[in-house]
């Protein structure tokens, strides 16, 4: 797969089928080393709403806080709204708040030449196409092609998935500035 289709325009609730074609882009060998070895660690962590600690838990805004706190080396764990389990990202109002907060806490930017690139996040409706249910959902991308990561609940673990099974999902892709400094 070389590229893929996404809606990138409204608000999270509000997206209408636009596509626009993804392009791959790698990023340095040390940067997605890095990338590599911190989402590769977090894999297999058990999906539960409680404070993201690798390993022993995370749901899926809380695998992404706990990412980037690794990434960027933070000292202390971030603060992210608490959110009910079937609350937040996955609902059409909570899934702009967490958007929102996301932002406040990666700085992250939506990414608007159709690129993406491993430590990218990726803003989708449900969790799975099986969970159409679920309004909106966040994935990192991966350094494998088109792999992206995600704390999956029908799973109950953090997981992999590709770009294929969630191609007709795809919302909108942000990028966090400043990557120099997760090296």
């Amino acid at each position: 797969m070389q590229d893929v289709m996404a809606d990138h325009g409204l608000p999270v609730g509000q997206q209408k089928a636009s596509p626009v074609r993804l392009t791959w882009q790698p990023l340095s060998e040390p940067l997605e080393r890095r990338v590599r070895d911190v989402l590769d660690g977090w894999h297999e962590t058990p999906y539960i709403n409680v404070p993201p600690v690798r390993g022993r838990g995370a749901n899926c805004v809380g695998l992404v806080a706990g990412v980037f706190d690794e990434l960027f080396r933070r000292p202390e764990p971030s603060y992210l709204p608490r959110l009910a389990p079937d609350a937040g990202i996955h609902q059409d109002d909570g899934g702009d708040r967490t958007i929102t907060a996301l932002h406040e806490l990666t700085g992250a930017k939506r990414v608007t030449d159709g690129s993406i690139q491993p430590g990218d996040l990726i803003g989708s409706y449900g969790e799975s196409p099986a969970s159409p249910e679920r309004k909106a959902h966040i994935l990192i991308a991966g350094c494998d092609r088109w792999r992206l990561l995600h704390a999956y609940r029908g799973a109950g673990k953090v997981v992999w998935t590709s770009v294929g099974v969630m191609e007709s999902r795809i919302i909108a892709v942000y990028r966090v500035p400043n990557r120099e400094r997760w090296l």
